[in-house]
């Protein structure tokens, strides 16, 4: 059943009515919208008219709202068709999916990534020591000052590559870094996934540009429902606690 209705001066559609239902779950259209189907003589509010029922449920995963017809339910958790895979995979390894996720908060995150400063600096202070080495310490100024600059430049280079290889891998193939392991932390999809290497080095550069915007996209965890900074939302990511 095709159905069309007014918004905004105009008419849309067709929609069929699992459709016309997500859309007034949005907000898009509302009990006094105009609505019309073949067979109505006339548009008249949708309040008024006879939609098929169709009740709409939230996905536990991606948590948005299907029809209950496209959903497959497990353990009283509604799966829609785009998560379903992952979470029968998830299943399959013995994953526990009986409690929805804890997602961390600010603070947890801060002290997370206290440690892996920590832990990287063990990694790039020796070999920053040793570009120092390298510096002369005779001729002119002018040698001096560039010799400086290029390792500088060349420090500045190889820490932030440590840092990239350092996420990406830990990311990818263990679902987080070992700060974030020594808080009892992981990084997933809203499915519940781990995340391949190719997203865990996208999150990374969305990282970056969220140390951009002078902390405020990290404040985004403070004030989200699921605690997403805004390279979490940049990739579609969350991060929780271990159950």
């Amino acid at each position: 059943m095709h159905w069309y209705y007014i918004a905004e001066g105009r008419a849309h559609g067709p929609v069929d009515s699992g459709q016309l239902l997500a859309l007034t779950d949005g907000a898009i259209v509302r009990p006094e919208t105009r609505v019309w189907r073949q067979g109505m003589s006339d548009w008249q509010p949708l309040k008024a008219s006879e939609t098929v029922q169709i009740t709409l449920r939230t996905c536990s995963r991606c948590h948005h709202r299907r029809p209950d017809s496209e959903m497959l339910t497990y353990c009283n958790q509604a799966i829609c068709g785009a998560c379903k895979n992952a979470f029968l995979q998830c299943v399959r390894d013995g994953v526990s999916l009986a409690t929805p996720p804890i997602y961390a908060g600010f603070t947890i995150r801060v002290l997370a990534w206290f440690v892996d400063a920590v832990t990287l600096l063990t990694f790039t202070t020796p070999l920053l020591v040793l570009l120092e080495g390298l510096a002369p310490t005779q001729g002119g100024l002018a040698l001096v000052i560039v010799s400086w600059m290029a390792i500088a430049l060349a420090g500045g280079i190889l820490t932030a590559a440590i840092q990239m290889l350092y996420e990406t891998w830990f990311v990818g193939r263990y679902g987080a870094t070992p700060g974030k392991m020594a808080c009892g932390l992981k990084i997933v999809r809203p499915d519940g996934s781990l995340l391949t290497f190719r997203r865990a080095f996208a999150r990374y550069w969305g990282k970056v540009l969220t140390g951009m915007t002078m902390g405020i996209g990290f404040l985004l965890i403070t004030i989200d429902s699921q605690c997403r900074s805004m390279h979490d939302f940049i990739c579609d990511t969350r991060v929780v606690h271990n159950e």
